[in-house]
């Protein structure tokens, strides 16, 4: 929607200017008031914490022993 009332008011502020009439804002002054909508809309944006998400440690894995060499008799 304010894309649409952008639009609007810079073809509104075109209009104007075709016709020669000056009874409205300056260009300079519909700049300012949309860069200050602007980041009034930005300032209202949640912002987006990224979660760190640990990776697991690995698991220690048995190792096959050697089995014993059988006594001499």
């Amino acid at each position: 929607m304010l894309h649409t009332l952008m639009r609007l008011t810079f073809a509104g502020a075109a209009m104007l200017s075709l016709v020669g009439v000056s009874c409205g804002p300056s260009e300079e002054e519909l700049n300012r008031l949309i860069d200050q909508r602007a980041q009034t809309i930005v300032a209202a944006a949640p912002t987006v914490t990224p979660q760190v998400i640990p990776t697991p440690l690995p698991t220690a894995t048995a190792q096959p022993t050697a089995s014993p060499a059988p006594a001499a008799t």
